[in-house]
């Protein structure tokens, strides 16, 4: 059972990281203004980014691993990529549709 749960979180890191390299990122840079969702603005004014980088995986994965929750860990980094995936995808949309680029 972990064996597949790997390379599912294996598969969707190596998408990730190929999807905002060479689609998110060159489009973001397109855009004049880049509005961000209340709650997102307000981690960055303090100084925090959201999302699923390397800092995000050492935590979760101290974690879970201090409990000795493997299983777990492997459905809550999947899960929280999706989610990431699925935010940043329509916060580009919403942003290209607001400057008229799609």
């Amino acid at each position: 059972m972990h064996f597949s749960l790997i390379i599912i979180l294996v598969l969707l890191i190596n998408f990730y990281a190929w999807l905002a390299t060479y689609y998110i990122v060159p489009k973001l840079r397109r855009l004049k203004v880049i509005e961000r969702r209340s709650l997102k603005r307000w981690f960055m004014d303090k100084g925090f980014i959201i999302g699923m980088d390397l800092g995000t995986l050492m935590l979760l994965t101290t974690v879970f691993l201090f409990f000795k929750q493997v299983y777990v860990l492997y459905l809550v980094l999947i899960i929280g990529f999706i989610i990431d995936i699925a935010a940043r995808l329509t916060e580009l949309r919403r942003n290209m549709k607001r400057e008229g680029l799609q």
